[in-house]
């Protein structure tokens, strides 16, 4: 029953489509042929730049899809805006694990939506794919050209970096001793570059759009956990019981922990990952014949996972999340007492990690309740004779601390 419990939520996960709160907002976006569509654009808050996006023409009507071939601009009213370019662009990473061995740019020829970060006589946009971060610029005079930074490894494996980008700017952008001076310093990073262009733009007392919005931040939510588990076990090895299996009924023991919870800044906040230490406690007879068996199994079971959020309004969220757990162990001794009241223990040092599947549902970011099911754990892991089979379903309730 568990294990249908457990591979129930897992098909959860990949199948469930729910009508959640990334809302369709109002925008525009151009056509090839430069016919500008009045619309509502699901904005997905996108981490990655995207190659296309949901739209509804009205309110009512029904989502289409938009793709990089046929549109040239989409814009998100005081929000964001995604341009359309055709560039060269290198993409060389700054994982220390995956560095260049060249300070020199390998350019490919790619079409792109690109994020308007500055837009004005003088303009700087963003490509972002996972950790990989580039930008670009154009000028009224200067057609869009990447701004060009390589760290890499030399020849005497020392990183270093190539900071082209700065003499780009000195060279193309001047207004004032102030400005030139700032080029020499300036990092390749959003902030920086987005403080530049807007304080260029500002010098040269030109109209410019400021599409960037304050970066957002990652939270980091504290949650107390509290819950009834329900757990069963059964042993099959002859040093235990001979031919016979042995099963312990299911029993319902409380369960307590807490949970810290890393919301992701991107995506409208809809990922996020969680750690979570819970103690756990099992104990259990069962009689065979005329043997007791007896089991006692408590531990700190140590959950590291990733949760995915749907937004049903404001007040209330729907989530899901999968788990990878490991177990500290407090105890976990089998005992078989034969007839004659003779006893064999056996203490048992490790156990399987397994896996977790939840749903649950959180009410104003407080309240909160899930069901989890976990894959069948062997307690006796670092046994080379003893077979078991661990099985848990748990209910939990949380409060947010913050």
């Amino acid at each position: 029953m568990k294990s249908k419990v457990f591979f129930s939520i897992i098909l959860l996960v990949y199948t469930l489509k729910i009508s959640s709160q990334i809302h369709f907002e109002k925008g525009y976006f151009i056509t090839n042929g430069n016919e500008r569509i009045e619309c509502l654009i699901k904005n997905l808050d996108w981490k990655n730049n995207p190659t296309e996006f949901e739209y509804k023409v009205s309110e009512n009507a029904e989502i289409q899809n938009a793709s990089i071939e046929t549109v040239k601009e989409f814009t998100v009213y005081d929000v964001l805006r995604y341009t359309r370019k055709t560039v060269e662009i290198e993409k060389s990473s700054s994982n220390v694990s995956n560095l260049s061995t060249s300070r020199n740019p390998t350019f490919t020829n790619e079409t792109l939506f690109l994020k308007v970060l500055i837009e004005g006589s003088t303009s700087l946009y963003l490509y972002e794919k996972s950790n990989l971060e580039k930008f670009f610029y154009s000028t009224s005079a200067q057609d869009i050209e990447q701004l060009v930074y390589i760290q890499y490894t030399s020849s005497d494996s020392k990183i270093r970096e190539n900071n082209y980008f700065r003499q780009q700017l000195f060279n193309a952008l001047k207004c004032g001793k102030a400005a030139d001076n700032k080029v020499s310093v300036l990092r390749y990073e959003n902030t920086d570059l987005v403080n530049f262009f807007r304080n260029f733009n500002t010098c040269k007392k030109v109209l410019f759009t400021n599409w960037q919005r304050e970066k957002k931040k990652g939270k980091l939510v504290l949650n107390l956990r509290a819950g009834i588990a329900n757990n069963g076990l059964e042993y099959n090895n002859p040093e235990i019981s001979g031919p016979r299996v042995v099963s312990f009924q299911d029993k319902l023991s409380p369960i307590y922990g807490v949970e810290i919870e890393y919301i992701m800044p991107f995506n409208k906040n809809k990922w996020a990952f969680f750690g979570e230490p819970l103690y756990q406690f099992y104990n259990q007879k069962a009689i065979i014949d005329d043997e007791t068996y007896e089991t006692k199994y408590s531990s700190i079971d140590l959950s590291l996972g990733l949760r995915h959020y749907f937004f049903l309004d404001d007040n209330f969220k729907f989530y899901i999340n999968a788990s990878i757990i490991s177990s500290v162990i407090l105890d976990n001794t089998v005992t078989r007492t034969d007839a004659l009241d003779r006893s064999l223990i056996i203490s048992l040092k490790s156990t399987s990690p397994n896996f977790g599947a939840g749903i649950g549902f959180k009410c104003n970011n407080k309240f909160g309740v899930e069901i989890r099911a976990n894959s069948a754990r062997n307690l006796a892991s670092g046994s080379q004779s003893l077979v078991s089979k661990y099985n848990s379903i748990t209910l939990l309730l949380s409060y947010s601390l913050f």
